[in-house]
């Protein structure tokens, strides 16, 4: 049932008889336009974090222009303001603070006949009263991207590759660092959404996200990033210190990726691969079991190969340039990330000849069908883009993608053959 007032019509009978129809632009718009504008400024140019406070305190904070092209508005809003008009009445948008944007927004609309700066009329009456769906629960817990969580099984893999899953109390510690490495990732992906509305709102999927679709207020994500800050650093200072600093450089990254490093070609994929590993070491940090060099080169080559994939897939729906690269750049993003790709099934073969694999394991030779299956899946990850059904991050795409399940699942078998 809708709760929520989304607009309020109103009519100057006074001045206008009846002939006039007034809606607010913060009714026509799903979101806070001045804090979008605040959000511009800072994706452009980070450094005036730091001046912020002083134009709060002094209450005239600066902001960057928005694309009104774009912005998430009201359909029903709009369909019944062109019906009006049609029928012969005057359209009024009243401005509020925006006036600037409000004339951006007429502008691009053609569909307001005066455009109002300031108090309107003292005798009005609501004409009509349109509502928004209210969100429950589950389009809360949405906007903090769960499905991302998988990723953070990572953490387990170091106590896994030691043989440790039988110390119920490493394990425990290993939840605990699961937990809290989710809610600073969640964090790291509101920042990412509030940081990335306008090119998010140009996607042809990812415009239905909670943010850039106007679902849910930017308030919401402000008010959840302190919150799964400070749990993440609860929860994670009961693992152990090392965990919660590698998390907090994990965090920080993420901020500085979301900022500044996804618009710099090559850089970009890097520091995704990092992320990956850093799940790991994180993960080696909470059960205090240091990764072997062999489980360290692997995830290198293997993430920044699904780093590869992930620009490449948007490069292909994009059509065109996406962040810091250019259509002509996709053959040589496959060529990269596909050989990256290959040299990770190189190191696992390596690791399976080497002395470590014969001591760890009874049967070490069964591992070699690991390569295989591996080799499989990278080429299966691969083609998929290339056909352009890869909407998702990989690792997402994974877990939904039917081939891709029954890979894991066998590689998940035969590593547990080979003990």
């Amino acid at each position: 049932m809708p709760t929520e007032v989304a607009a309020k019509f109103r009519v100057d009978k006074q001045a206008l008889q009846l002939t006039t129809l007034v809606v607010d632009l913060e009714s026509l718009v799903k979101t806070d336009l001045r804090l979008e504008s605040l959000l511009a400024l800072i994706k452009k140019e980070p450094g005036c974090i730091i001046r912020l406070p002083l134009w709060l305190l002094r209450g005239n904070a600066q902001r960057a222009p928005l694309d009104v092209s774009i912005l998430p508005y009201r359909d029903e809003v709009l369909q019944y303001l062109k019906a009006q008009r049609a029928l012969g009445r005057t359209t009024v948008l009243a401005a509020g603070n925006n006036p600037e944007i409000a004339r951006l927004v007429a502008d691009y609309l053609k569909c307001f006949d005066v455009i109002s700066t300031g108090e309107f009329g003292r005798n009005e009456e609501v004409d009509r009263i349109i509502t928004d769906r209210k969100q429950g629960f589950l389009d809360h817990l949405r906007a903090l991207s769960p499905q991302h969580w998988l990723k953070n099984l990572l953490i387990f893999l170091p106590l896994l590759a030691a043989h440790g899953f039988g110390e119920f109390a490493l394990l425990g510690k290993a939840a605990l660092a699961f937990v809290a490495f989710g809610c600073l990732a969640s964090g790291g992906y509101l920042i990412n959404d509030l940081l990335d509305l306008p090119s998010d709102r140009r996607h042809p999927r990812k415009r239905n996200r909670p943010f850039a679709s106007g679902d849910l207020p930017l308030g919401y994500a402000l008010r959840m990033i302190p919150v799964l800050f400070g749990l993440g650093c609860l929860i994670g200072a009961l693992v152990s210190p090392l965990f919660i600093g590698v998390a907090l450089v994990y965090f920080g990254l993420s901020v500085a990726y979301s900022l500044n490093f996804k618009k710099v070609a090559v850089l970009d994929v890097t520091v995704l691969a990092g992320l990956y590993t850093l799940r790991l070491i994180a993960g080696s940090a909470s059960v205090a079991i240091w990764p072997s060099p062999w489980l360290l080169a692997f995830s290198t080559f293997l993430f920044f190969s699904l780093a590869l994939v992930k620009r490449y897939a948007e490069l292909a729906a994009n059509h065109g340039s996406a962040r810091g690269y250019e259509h002509t750049d996709q053959e040589l993003l496959s060529t990269m990330g596909i050989a990256s790709g290959y040299v990770a099934i190189l190191v696992l073969a390596l690791y399976i000849n080497s002395e470590t694999a014969r001591l760890l394991y009874r049967r070490y030779g069964v591992l070699w069908f690991l390569c295989t299956l591996l080799l499989y899946w990278i080429s299966h990850i691969w083609l998929s883009a290339h056909r352009g059904k890869m909407p998702d991050d990989p690792v997402v795409f994974a877990a939904r993608d039917r081939t891709s399940r029954i890979l894991l699942l066998l590689m998940a078998v035969t590593t547990a053959f080979a003990l």
